[in-house]
């Protein structure tokens, strides 16, 4: 009985405003890291084993990383890692190791694009007409879905949504998408042969389309440091800061104290607050939050895409037909 599938993290109703202005209790983990079994043959209990620690601990995400099963950990910190160790051989018997961390970088799009497939044309061969459009939204909006009116039953405008949002998580680098409106216009069926299969398969093909139009951004996550350090250490900190790729947003000296206010990765963040005790003499003092995202240098990091390739169409259509 009761809502057996809900997570912590759901909205329950329409939600209107107030709901979606409610701020995340928790930032995104900044981390991921490979977890394989000691013993390949308990993969399957391993996967069994961290779903169900994922539906007890709202911290704790899982991705699967590729066609062979092989599991990615979304993380807070390595620390994360050694809890993680701990409880799986504690409590269900298992030996388990774990990769090298990784920052998880998101995709935004750099412009507008478009795509329509249309039933029985150009190759299409589903039975379903799909457009989308779409266009970059104000940073920590998040993904807003809109519809033009039209005539499909609301099982298939239902399935079409529903793949859009799972096709947002790998962009054209493999990163999750955020931040866009996406707009489906000039939807359409045939009353006899279409499914709401036949929309599920297409929606990727039609939406990374318009993606690859419209064109991405890999960014990083950055945090807000603030920072209250010895005045005669400003030229050491500052070195220290440049060097982690921080950019110092605002200074402020008060006496013999300096206030300092930076933007710094989140990857780098770690490293700089284990030096600052030695550069302040255990003098200073800092917080710091989650500040969103930016643009990463290039060469951009990419992820290894998992399932059908939909910016490959002759690949996709194979390994779907394939199933």
């Amino acid at each position: 009985h009761g809502l057996r599938e809900a997570r912590i993290g759901d909205r329950i109703g329409a939600g209107g405003g107030a709901a979606r202005e409610l701020p995340l209790a928790f930032p995104p983990p900044a981390l991921e890291s490979i977890v394989r079994p000691l013993d390949r043959s308990q993969i399957t209990r391993l996967r069994e084993a961290l779903e169900q620690l994922a539906e007890q601990d709202p911290l704790i995400s899982l991705r699967q990383r590729n066609e062979s099963g092989e599991i990615s950990v979304r993380l807070y910190g390595d620390v994360q890692k050694e809890v993680l160790t701990d409880t799986l051989s504690r409590d269900y018997g298992l030996g388990v190791w774990f990769g090298p961390s990784r920052t998880i970088c998101v995709e935004r799009l750099v412009g507008s694009g478009e795509a329509l497939e249309v039933i029985f044309e150009g190759g299409n061969p589903y039975y379903a007409t799909l457009g989308f459009r779409v266009e970059p939204a104000a940073p920590g909006s998040g993904i807003r879905y809109e519809r033009q009116l039209g005539s499909l039953p609301l099982a298939f405008y239902r399935a079409t949504e529903e793949t859009v949002y799972d096709a947002l998580q790998q962009g054209l680098a493999g990163w999750e998408v955020i931040d866009c409106v996406v707009t489906l216009f000039q939807p359409g069926f045939n009353s006899i042969l279409s499914t709401a299969g036949d929309f599920r398969k297409l929606v990727p093909l039609v939406l990374l389309e318009a993606i690859r139009q419209a064109g991405t951004v890999v960014c990083e996550p950055i945090d807000a440091l603030e920072l209250e350090i010895p005045e005669d250490t400003y030229g050491t900190i500052c070195g220290a800061l440049i060097q982690a790729r921080a950019t110092i947003e605002d200074t402020r000296v008060d006496g013999a104290t300096c206030h300092l206010t930076v933007t710094i990765p989140t990857v780098e963040l770690r490293g700089i607050e284990q030096q600052l005790p030695g550069l302040t003499r255990g003098e200073g003092g800092w917080s710091s939050h989650f500040a969103g995202y930016r643009p990463v240098p290039a060469p951009a990091p990419t992820r290894p895409r998992v399932g059908p390739n939909p910016l490959n169409r002759a690949h996709y259509l194979a390994e779907v037909a394939r199933g």
